[in-house]
């Protein structure tokens, strides 16, 4: 028996009600009756509660506390639980079949003295009709049957959303969309509900099957400082940041900018510290959120240090798959923060650094958009040696040197003189459509099943449609405007959870660098800015 209670609620208690509160409910009950109390506290009101419910039911019985009993279905008889219908059915057997006086309660005895009793016609009553039933035991069942109605009405509208919990337990186990997307829809439910004690209990269970998720811890915390109810909050991200879902960067990065909005900023520097050196050190997106941190707290020259102290540590790597992300935020801080000239020198190093890099050769074409004073020599020079640099290992794909090649054309033809246009447009050519076409010719030179007629018409052919195809991908592929999407790479909100579901990850998957980065390569677009 304790076991079993012990498994309902031996994890983090349900704080609908104070300590205080629930030691002194507790002392008017037997010690036995005060461990099944406890037990209901905290996991009374959940859908599949029955089976504690049962075994409060059965221990009464076994001491024949009648009034006790009734008294446990009057409660059980005002929660939406799964087997209600069960219990309402029991109850009207118990009050059929056992004398009504020892069922009733203080509260049905003073009921019953401000009830005028009802007066039954004896001389129109049919003799051969069945006898009446007991008024009270009427009365008695028409009091709970009132309770009944009106949880089944509540009943009917969350059922959907609880017959959908399939694991309302922990597991290590991802939980599967359905589920993860039915938890946020009966939250939504609750939410706009306005019930506060069934949101808070609704959080507690789902934060049980859930823990593994930063999202629901977010959410939770979201909503209860929403709600003005900060100690409820505070509970669930000490919960989250010490317990559940410590080693997630999600958490953390959360709690920093919780603590900033409460004007703890040695609290928020905090959490971006252990995040820098425990949690995800190198994590592109903790550098630029402790950057901004400090640039809100008015000190521009840490945040300076943050960007140039991960530098050098991505720099002394053979590889590293972020040193060019790295560098363009560094630059688009920078330019955010009014450092035109110092952000130009971080853009010659990583030009000097990454001459190859596309991203880097977009960023720079971007950059000089910007620029009130456009240097388009300069920049001419740099695109031209990225186009030209190839048979090297470190050179360009040719499809990038391409892309880079429209790109810089799109830039002159808004920008530049029609002298840059016409020169930029030959090396293009030269580079790209010539090529093209001589590969062309190759291939099918090589195609030896033909017959020599066919071969000469197919020669022909193709030296017509290699040239008017290759006008038309000039004019169509190369004029036409690239789809340059300069994103944000981090969005305003704290969090988003409409974006559900979302899988957790181990936490060894942020005890890296090639771990930690591999989740940003796929936020990153090759032109994001």
């Amino acid at each position: 028996m304790g076991a079993l209670l012990l498994l309902c609620f031996g994890g983090q208690a349900r704080r609908s009600r104070s300590a205080e509160e629930l030691s002194s409910y507790f002392k008017c009950f037997s010690p036995e009756g005060r461990l099944f109390e406890r037990g209901l506290s905290h996991v009374g009101t959940d859908y599949l509660a029955h089976q504690l419910w049962d075994k409060y039911i059965d221990f009464e019985y076994s001491h024949s506390n009648w009034v006790g009993i009734t008294q446990l279905y009057t409660r059980i008889l005002q929660i939406a639980l799964q087997a209600l219908d069960r219990y309402f059915s029991h109850f009207k057997e118990l009050a059929n079949n056992r004398p009504i006086a020892e069922l009733k309660g203080p509260e049905d005895s003073a009921e019953a003295d401000n009830t005028v009793p009802e007066q039954i016609d004896k001389a129109g009553a049919d003799e051969t009709a069945e006898a009446p039933k007991d008024p009270e035991v009427e009365r008695f069942i028409r009091r709970r049957e009132e309770l009944y109605k009106s949880t089944k009405e509540w009943d009917a509208k969350v059922r959907e959303y609880e017959t959908a919990i399939r694991r309302p337990y922990f597991h290590v186990k991802p939980l599967d969309d359905l589920q993860l997307l039915n938890w946020h829809r009966y939250l939504d439910f609750l939410e706009k509900e306005g019930d506060f004690d069934k949101i808070v209990k609704a959080y507690e269970r789902c934060v049980i099957a859930c823990a593994n998720y930063p999202e629901y811890w977010i959410r939770y915390i979201h909503t209860m400082e929403a709600k003005s109810r900060s100690e409820i909050a505070d509970d669930a991200l000490d919960r989250a940041l010490h317990i559940f879902v410590k080693r997630r960067p999600e958490i953390h990065i959360y709690a920093a900018r919780f603590k900033e909005r409460r004007e703890d900023a040695a609290g928020a520097r905090k959490e971006y510290s252990v995040l820098s050196s425990e949690i995800a050190p190198g994590l592109l997106e903790v550098i630029s959120k402790h950057a901004n941190f400090e640039k809100r707290q008015g000190n521009i020259d840490g945040a300076c240090a943050i960007y140039e102290s991960a530098l050098e540590v991505e720099k002394a790597k053979e590889e590293s798959r972020v040193l060019s992300f790295l560098y363009i935020q560094y630059i688009r801080f920078l330019s955010e923060a009014g450092l035109s000239g110092k952000s130009k020198e971080i853009l010659a190093l990583a030009l000097e650094k990454l001459p190859n890099s596309k991203v880097i050769l977009e960023a720079a074409i971007h950059f000089e958009t910007l620029s009130p004073e456009k240097d388009i020599p300069k920049l001419e020079a740099i695109i031209e040696r990225a186009i030209l640099s190839s048979g090297s290992d470190a050179a360009l794909q040719s499809s990038d040197r391409e892309e880079i090649s429209s790109l810089f054309l799109e830039f002159l033809d808004s920008y530049g003189t029609v002298e840059d246009c016409k020169r930029a447009e030959l090396r293009h050519r030269q580079a790209f459509l010539y090529s093209r076409s001589s590969d062309s010719k190759k291939r099918s030179s090589l195609d030896s099943a033909v017959s020599d007629r066919s071969k000469l018409v197919k020669t022909g052919s193709n030296a017509v449609a290699g040239y008017t195809n290759g006008q038309a991908q000039w004019s169509y592929q190369n004029w036409q405007q690239p789809q340059q999407q300069w994103n944000q790479a981090y969005p305003a909100t704290d969090y988003n959870y409409s974006s559900y579901p979302q899988q957790p990850q181990t936490a060894q998957s942020y005890a890296g660098y090639p771990q930690a980065y591999q989740q940003q390569d796929g936020n990153w677009t090759a032109s994001a800015w």
